[in-house]
């Protein structure tokens, strides 16, 4: 029973966030308003994050049918457009077809209540493929030296690794 107690212990410090107060890691949200006209452009994966994905596919050869992004773009209009790295999804995909299809991408800026329980502006971007339901997916804001940075986590949240995405200088 004691370590059934412990291992529950353990269970909600790492998945509820605790950590972050406890040893005081770096906040990766954002607490300003941002605006629609800051998010419009093209945004990268970092060399950093390319490589945290790769090495988690590795790790991880299922999770990569979710297909991560390279590249996606934010339209003036709320539509979107995201690139594959289609050798991301494994060796069952034919590197010479479209594997993945939207027949459209939106966005916006929502928030939403962040590990430190603060509420913080997040951009949602919204997919629907054909012959199947659409999908919602959540991207944080984060800003460093007076740059935008989105990210998301890199499967599992309570492993605290992020992919970050840089906006690409016009």
């Amino acid at each position: 029973m004691k370590f059934f107690s412990i291992v529950a212990s353990l269970v909600i410090v790492f998945g509820c966030g605790i950590m972050n107060v406890i040893f005081d890691l770096p906040e990766r949200y954002i607490e300003r308003d941002v605006k629609a006209e800051e998010m419009i452009g093209t945004w990268n994966i970092t060399p950093d994050s390319e490589v945290d994905v790769n090495n988690f596919i590795k790790k991880f050869p299922d999770w990569s049918g979710f297909a991560p992004w390279k590249t996606f773009t934010l339209n003036s209009d709320g539509s979107c457009g995201v690139e594959l790295d289609t050798a991301w999804l494994g060796d069952s995909y034919s590197k010479d077809v479209a594997v993945v299809k939207t027949t459209s991408c939106n966005w916006n800026l929502a928030e939403k209540e962040n590990l430190s329980n603060k509420i913080s502006p997040i951009l949602e971007l919204g997919f629907d493929y054909p012959d199947s339901n659409g999908l919602m997916t959540s991207l944080y804001i984060y800003e460093e030296n007076s740059k935008l940075i989105l990210w998301g986590f890199i499967g599992d949240p309570d492993d605290f690794q992020p992919q970050d995405f840089v906006k690409v200088e016009q």
